[in-house]
């Protein structure tokens, strides 16, 4: 019966080494898992920052969206005064077109009036020549 005792206390012995090593196992896997885990939180922290930084950079291009809505809005305003100023110019011009073309008619019309008067002063004279030239010879 020792010698059972004996060999039962051997086999348990085995078997709480065994289990030990098994313990040994389950802990190294422990630790390997949490170290895994501390590394996945790293990568976690880090993709979160890294998101911080893309919503700062979209909040700037935003920014910078309405940065350039505005310049493109003042470009338009600008490009509506200067349409303005090209159109009073046009008006400006038209009238000046009407001035010039109406100071043409009204010198055509002195010419021709001069003209008029010229023949009219020519045939005065041409009759009154006419009537000296018979006073003459009548005397």
């Amino acid at each position: 019966m020792e010698k059972q005792i004996l060999e039962l206390l051997l086999d348990m012995n085995t078997e709480i080494k065994s289990i030990k090593s098994h313990v040994n196992n389950i802990e190294l896997d422990v630790n390997y898992v949490k170290s895994e885990l501390a590394h996945v939180k790293t990568e976690i922290s880090d993709v979160k920052s890294e998101l911080g930084n893309v919503k700062t950079e979209i909040s700037d291009v935003k920014s910078e969206l309405g940065n350039v809505k505005t310049e493109v809005s003042n470009i338009k305003s600008e490009l509506n005064v200067v349409k303005s100023e090209v159109k009073t110019m046009h008006k400006r011009f038209d009238l000046f077109e009407e001035n010039i073309k109406s100071m043409g008619e009204h010198f055509e019309l002195t010419a021709a009036y001069r003209i008029n008067d010229t023949q009219f002063i020519e045939d005065k004279i041409n009759r009154l020549e006419k009537e000296i030239y018979l006073l003459k010879n009548k005397k």
